[in-house]
């Protein structure tokens, strides 16, 4: 059995709204439109090993970031996960005994901490890959209600639309149809910022301030209206962020300053932060 070598793509959230928070489940509720950003991948490559059933994660040496090896790695956690699912569906009898054991090698180009989903990506491409790899043939909504179990982005990357609104906790998602084509340049700041804190520390009455912007975009993307998405691009997490890292504000600024068409490309940040993301607008044919 050959290897299986996929691309994990990063996302930037072209428009993020908190719109408050669930008493039961804890988890913020969230209006949000995301891009891929096809440009920026993690490269995964899935090895069949012979031998027992085990799963073993390394990291690529050529990575540009760093990350856990082994059970601490998403990828590890999203392999076992699905292996889990299999089993508790009741379909497949004496499943480590069928499956083929993998080495999972992550080369990391997506920066960490920094709003871009490549954690989220990564794990996504591993559930899809292994669903093929082993296969179970889960659907898609099965997958994306397991991918949900990971993260919400992970939910969104299983979709494998460009462009999708996605509402409640994330996980429900509708794909965006559009011609646009967005040239989206992540800018590593070197500044980590930890999602959970970033969640933490949003002060809700200075969300939804922009919650307008979400038909906007939505309607200008379906449109083909470049211009449209460009002036409505909006993030709730930028006060927070900025605030909280003046120098991460600083090259926001310094980026701005070396933008001549400022109507044509527009600087936001990448989900909770740290990364920022120059986004323009590429001609269609």
């Amino acid at each position: 059995m050959s290897s299986i070598f996929v691309k994990a793509p990063a996302k930037v959230n072209l428009y993020l709204d908190i719109i408050g928070k669930d008493p039961i489940d804890n988890y913020h509720l969230v209006s949000t439109i995301i891009a891929r950003v096809p440009s920026l991948c993690d490269e995964i490559t899935i090895e069949p090993m012979d031998g027992h059933f085990q799963i073993v994660v390394e990291i690529d040496p050529d990575s540009k970031y760093s990350a856990p090896e082994g059970e601490d790695n998403i990828c590890f956690k999203a392999a076992n996960l699905l292996k889990q699912e299999a089993i508790e569906s009741g379909v497949f009898m004496d499943l480590e005994k069928k499956l083929t054991a993998i080495k999972i090698i992550l080369k990391k180009n997506i920066p960490v901490r920094a709003g871009c989903g490549g954690g989220s990506s990564d794990a996504a491409a591993v559930i899809k890959a292994l669903n093929k790899l082993w296969d179970f043939n889960f659907p898609p909504k099965k997958l994306k209600n397991i991918a949900s179990k990971i993260s919400m982005d992970s939910a969104f990357f299983i979709e494998g639309s460009q462009f999708a609104y996605c509402t409640h906790f994330g996980e429900i998602i509708e794909p965006l149809e559009s011609e646009i084509k967005l040239n989206i340049e992540i800018i590593d700041t070197k500044i980590e910022v930890e999602t959970a804190w970033a969640y933490e520390n949003i002060d809700l009455e200075k969300c939804r301030q922009n919650k307008d912007k979400a038909r906007v975009i939505v309607g200008a993307l379906i449109n083909d209206d470049r211009e449209t998405v460009l002036a409505n691009l909006h993030n709730d997490f930028e006060y927070l962020i900025f605030e909280k890292y003046p120098e991460l504000y600083k090259q926001v600024l310094e980026r701005c300053n070396q933008t001549d068409d400022t109507s044509n490309k527009k600087i936001i940040l990448c989900g909770s932060g740290g990364c920022i993301a120059v986004i323009s607008v590429l001609e269609t044919n």
